[in-house]
């Protein structure tokens, strides 16, 4: 698999599916995991929080099912055999909530990683980035990886503890902040935001700063045409096979 540096010289679109294939799996599981390698995508996308026992687990959402505690105050084994999939059907009864580690396994190799770091954990994120560094490392991933977050003092110390560690700025709906702005305040080389708030303004303001774009949720035709319309590098979507069947038909 290509480095993250290699794809960015290449100019090719890079399709990222967000959470894994989400549209038709349950996100952020090994499912979905599976599902977008096997449509292509070249990045998988995962959200990544900490237990009250400090592992790392691949989840969105800060309460898990069936609890009134946040990840960051439940211990993994709490949290291990929660049924998460039977709510997309029988095929999917029984998937867990995964370790960063076994995802790891499973995209190494196979594709390029953005994980988006929650930060609701605070102090807890910040104290464990270097067994985060160490992990990724530890899979040789550290030049196939992208640490994204809409917490820029996440991406800072992130660059603090490793200056070569390649971030990614999530601009906050609504915010103001040029990508200038946002690329002095992180350091940043991949700036990502909701495609709609894709403008030609927004995207040359970008490429003045040399940052590689990338917009999400690109989920219809219609919103990718616009991507590439823009000169887009990156498209989210949680629909990979979509984006690569559209892709063929706009290229027919």
């Amino acid at each position: 698999m290509n480095s993250l540096l290699d794809v960015s010289k290449s100019g090719e679109l890079l399709v990222v599916a967000h959470r894994g294939s989400s549209g038709t799996a349950p996100e952020n599981t090994i499912s979905a995991f599976r599902q977008a390698l096997d449509s292509g995508a070249k990045m998988v996308e995962i959200d990544i929080q900490i237990t009250a026992d400090n592992k790392f687990v691949v989840y969105h959402d800060f309460v898990p099912p069936g609890y009134d505690k946040r990840i960051s105050e439940l211990d993994f084994d709490e949290i291990k055999d929660i049924d998460i999939g039977s709510a997309y059907g029988n095929i999917y009864a029984g998937e867990k909530i995964p370790l960063l580690q076994e995802v790891l396994e499973l995209v190494r190799d196979k594709a390029l990683l953005m994980i988006e770091i929650k930060t609701w954990t605070g102090d807890k994120i910040q104290a464990n980035m270097n067994q985060l560094i160490e992990l990724i490392d530890e899979f040789n991933s550290l030049d196939k990886t992208v640490f994204g977050s809409f917490n820029y003092k996440v991406l800072r110390d992130l660059k603090q503890l490793n200056p070569n560690i390649k971030t990614a700025a999530i601009k906050i709906p609504g915010d103001d902040k040029s990508p200038r702005e946002i690329r002095e305040l992180t350091q940043c080389e991949v700036f990502i935001f909701s495609v709609e708030e894709l403008n030609q303004e927004l995207m040359e303001s970008a490429i003045q700063e040399g940052l590689f774009t990338g917009v999400y949720s690109v989920d219809t035709k219609a919103s990718l045409k616009f991507a590439l319309e823009h000169k887009v590098r990156a498209v989210a979507t949680n629909y990979p096979n979509k984006i690569f069947k559209w892709l063929d038909e706009i290229k027919a």
